[in-house]
C-alpha cells in the first residue's frame, strides 16, 4: 500500500459525503470509479471537486480535452459538480472540505518527477497534514508531479497589428517628451527612465508573453539611436547605459508576468461573476415558478437567452421521446429541430441510459447538439438538448449548464413533494369533514327518528284511551319532527351538490314577501319558544331568484338564530329596499357573535366555539349553504351586532329590473 494512503475509517456516522478532486489527469475517470462505488455503498452525498485557477487557459488542448472529458463523466456517475475559484488548490481544498464536511475525498496520485521536483511533497501528504478527519484514498495517475504543460496561442494579425499601434504609440510619445526635457541640457542618463515607463505602459496592456520584450527591444533601441552618445547611431559610449538597457529588459519580463496574472486573474473573477450571477438569477426564477409545470420551460428559456444557444427539450415517457419544446436564443431566430440520424441516435441514447450524449463527449460526439437528462427522482422525464453548431460547449460553460439543471431538478422535485404534502394534508381534513359529519348526522337524525318512533309507539298503544287533544299532540309532533328530518336532508343535499358543482339555480320572477312566507312554514310550526316578528315594507319587492333555495336560506337563518338563543327572546324578519337591493335581515337577542368568529360563522361545518358537534343540536351546515346560495345569485351576507344585544343577519338580492317589463307592456 502507498505510505500516503490512509485507511482510517471517518469517525462520525451517519450522514456521509464523498467527494473526488478532478484534474487534467487520464486517471481521473478511475478516481471518479472509486469515489462512485464508495458514495453508493454508503448511500452517501457525491460531489466532484474542480479548480479553476488564472492559468486555466494556458494549459494545452490535451489537458483541456482531459479535463472535460473527467467533468463530464463525473456527471454522468451522478456526482455534484462543485466549481472552486483561485490559485492554490490545496487551500482551496482544505477550505471546501471543513466547509462541507467530508469524510472521504478520492484524488489521483502524480508519478514522481525526475530532478528536485522529485522532492516536493504531493498534494495527497499536504492535505493529510491539514485535513486529519478525512479519509483520503489515491488512484495512481499519469501525469508527472509539478510538471506544467502550457500551451503557446499562435499569434493572430488583428492582434498583432493591435499591440504594434500601441507600442508605436507610447514610444512615440515618450521620445517627444524626451527630445522636450534633452532641450533643457538634461544628461542622457535621466532620459533612459521615460523609456522603462514605456516598457511598463505597454506591458500593462499586454495580452501574451511576447510583447513586453518586444516593447522592451524597440524601446532601448530608439533611446540608443536618439539619444545616446554618439546620437543617429546604435552604438553608445556611456558604459552605464548598458546597465540600463538590461534593467528595462529584466523589467520587461516582469512588468509582463505581471500583465498576464492579472489579465488572468481579472478573466477568472469575470467568469466567477458572471457564473455567480447566472446561478442567482436561475435560483431567483425557480423561487418564482410556484407551477411545478412552469419550471422547465422557465429554466430552459433562461439557459438559452443566457448562454445565447438554443434549447430543445424533449419529454420523455420512459420509452419514448416527445416531440421537443423550442427555446430559441434569439426570438427572430426560429428553430428547427435536428432530423440527422446521428442526433436522434444521440437523444435517444441519452435519454435510456441517463448520462450525457452529444458533441464532445464519448457518445456519439460527431452529433451538432448536446444531450443532457432532465431527471426527477433518478427517473429521467425528459432530454434538454443544447445548440453547439457555431461553437463547442466548453468545460466552464457546461458546469454552469450542469449546476443550473441539478437546482432545477431539485426544485421541481421539492415543488412536487409540496404538492403532494398538500394533497395528503387535503384527503386528511376531508376525512376528518367526512367523519365530523358523519358523527352530527347520526347524532341529529337520532334526536327526531327516536322521538317520532316514541310518538308513533305511544299514538298506537295509547289509541284505546288518549283523547283527541293528547293524539293531536302526537301528531303534530311527529310533523315538526319530520319536517325537521326534511330540513336537514334538504341541506345535506344542498350540500352534496355544492361540492360536486351539479347545484342547479332555477331563477325567476319571485315576489319576495312570498319566498320568505315559504321559508316561514317549518320555524312557524315547529318553533314554540322563540316569537316570531315580521316586517316587509312592501308587499311587491321583485327579486330575480330561485324559489327554492331562498326559501332554505330564510328557514336556515331563522333556525340560526332560534338554535343560538336563550327560550323565549323573540326573532325578528326584515325585508325593505336599499340601494336597488332588495334586503332581508334575521335579528335575534342573544349573547351575540365574537368579532373574531364573525370571519368564520359562514365556514363549512362552524358550530361556534362548541368544537364537538355531537354536544350541539346543529351541523354547521346552515349559514355555510346560505352563503353559498346568496353568492350563486349575485348578493352579498353578513353579520353584524345588534343593539342592545344579538345579532343581525342579512342578505341582498338584486331587485328585478322593472323597466324591461314595462316596456313590453307598452307594446303590447
Amino acid at each position: 500500500m502507498h505510505p500516503y494512503t490512509r485507511q482510517t475509517p471517518p469517525d462520525s456516522p451517519g450522514h456521509v459525503h464523498v467527494s473526488v478532486y478532478l484534474n487534467s489527469d487520464p486517471q481521473s475517470s478511475t478516481a471518479v470509479d472509486a469515489a462512485r462505488r464508495l458514495a453508493a455503498e454508503q448511500n452517501a452525498e457525491f460531489t466532484a471537486i474542480y479548480i479553476e485557477t488564472p492559468y486555466s487557459r494556458t494549459a494545452s488542448e490535451k489537458d483541456r480535452t482531459v479535463l472535460h472529458d473527467a467533468i463530464r463523466y463525473a456527471t454522468s456517475a451522478g456526482a455534484k459538480i462543485e466549481i472552486l475559484s483561485g490559485t492554490d488548490p490545496l487551500y482551496l481544498i482544505t477550505e471546501y472540505c471543513k466547509a462541507k464536511r467530508v469524510d472521504q475525498l478520492v484524488l489521483t496520485r502524480p508519478l514522481a518527477s525526475p530532478g528536485p521536483r522529485r522532492f516536493r511533497k504531493p498534494l495527497a501528504v499536504k492535505l493529510m497534514n491539514r485535513l486529519p478527519d478525512v479519509h483520503l484514498i489515491t488512484v495512481p495517475g499519469e501525469n508527472k508531479m509539478g510538471t506544467p504543460r502550457f500551451s503557446y496561442e499562435k499569434l493572430t494579425a488583428n492582434e498583432v497589428l493591435q499591440q504594434s499601434a500601441l507600442i508605436i504609440l507610447v514610444v512615440t510619445l515618450i521620445t517627444m517628451v524626451a527630445f522636450i526635457i534633452d532641450a533643457t541640457g538634461a544628461d542622457e542618463a535621466v532620459l533612459a527612465p521615460l523609456y522603462l515607463l514605456g516598457v511598463l505602459i505597454c506591458s500593462v496592456f499586454s495580452s501574451k508573453w511576447i510583447w513586453p520584450p518586444v516593447s522592451a527591444t524597440v524601446s532601448v533601441l530608439t533611446f540608443d539611436f536618439l539619444f545616446a552618445t554618439p546620437r543617429m547611431n546604435f552604438g553608445f559610449n556611456q558604459q552605464e547605459l548598458a546597465l540600463v538597457f538590461a534593467l528595462t529588459f529584466i523589467t520587461s519580463i516582469i512588468a509582463g508576468a505581471m500583465a498576464m496574472r492579472l489579465h488572468q486573474e481579472s478573466q477568472q473573477a469575470q467568469q466567477s461573476s458572471w457564473r455567480t450571477q447566472v446561478l442567482l438569477e436561475a435560483t431567483h426564477l425557480l423561487q418564482e415558478t410556484k407551477e411545478p409545470a412552469k419550471i422547465v420551460p422557465a429554466i430552459c428559456s433562461k439557459i438559452a437567452t443566457t448562454m445565447h444557444r438554443d434549447v430543445l427539450f424533449y419529454p420523455y415517457d420512459g420509452i419514448n421521446t416527445d416531440t421537443p419544446h423550442l427555446h430559441p436564443a434569439h426570438s427572430m431566430y426560429p428553430i428547427t429541430p435536428p432530423e440527422e440520424d446521428i442526433e436522434r441516435k444521440a437523444l435517444c441514447y441519452a435519454a435510456e441510459n441517463n448520462t450525457t450524449a452529444g458533441t464532445h463527449t464519448e457518445h456519439f460526439p460527431e452529433a451538432s447538439y448536446l444531450y443532457m437528462p432532465w431527471r426527477l427522482n433518478h427517473d429521467v422525464i425528459g432530454v434538454l438538448a443544447l445548440d453547439a453548431h457555431d461553437s463547442s460547449v466548453g468545460s466552464y460553460e457546461y458546469m454552469i449548464l450542469d449546476s443550473i439543471i441539478h437546482e432545477s431538478e431539485v426544485s421541481l422535485e421539492s415543488r412536487l413533494q409540496a404538492k403532494e404534502f398538500e394533497r395528503v394534508q387535503r384527503e386528511a381534513e376531508s376525512n376528518r369533514l367526512r367523519s365530523n359529519i358523519l358523527k352530527g348526522i347520526s347524532h341529529d337524525l337520532r334526536t327526531p327518528l327516536t322521538s317520532i318512533i316514541g310518538n308513533v309507539t305511544a299514538a298506537e298503544e295509547g289509541n284505546s284511551f288518549l283523547n283527541k287533544e293528547d293524539m293531536g299532540a302526537i301528531w303534530r309532533s311527529i310533523k315538526s319532527d319530520s319536517q325537521l328530518l326534511s330540513s336537514m336532508v334538504e341541506n345535506l343535499l344542498t350540500a352534496a351538490r355544492l361540492d360536486n358543482g351539479t347545484m342547479p339555480i332555477h331563477t325567476q320572477l319571485e315576489v319576495l314577501s312570498e319566498v320568505i312566507d315559504a321559508g316561514l312554514n317549518y320555524p312557524k310550526l315547529s318553533n314554540e319558544t322563540h316569537p316570531l316578528e315580521i316586517d316587509i315594507d312592501s308587499e311587491m319587492l321583485l327579486v330575480n331568484a330561485d324559489h327554492n333555495l331562498i326559501s332554505q336560506v330564510v328557514t336556515n337563518m331563522i333556525l340560526n338564530a332560534i338554535h343560538h338563543t336563550p327560550d323565549g327572546t323573540p326573532v325578528s324578519i326584515r325585508a325593505f329596499e336599499q340601494d336597488n337591493m332588495a334586503v332581508v335581515e334575521v335579528a335575534d337577542e342573544g349573547n351575540g357573535i365574537s368579532d373574531e368568529e364573525k370571519d368564520a360563522i359562514f365556514d363549512l361545518f362552524y358550530t361556534g366555539k362548541k368544537q364537538n358537534v355531537d354536544s350541539d343540536h346543529y351541523l354547521g351546515l346552515g349559514l355555510f349553504l346560505c352563503k353559498a346560495i346568496i353568492d350563486a345569485h349575485g348578493g352579498t351576507i353578513s353579520v353584524r351586532d345588534n343593539t342592545p344585544k344579538g345579532s343581525i343577519f342579512s342578505f341582498t338580492l338584486p331587485l328585478y329590473d322593472l323597466s324591461g317589463l314595462s316596456q313590453d307592456f307598452d307594446e303590447a
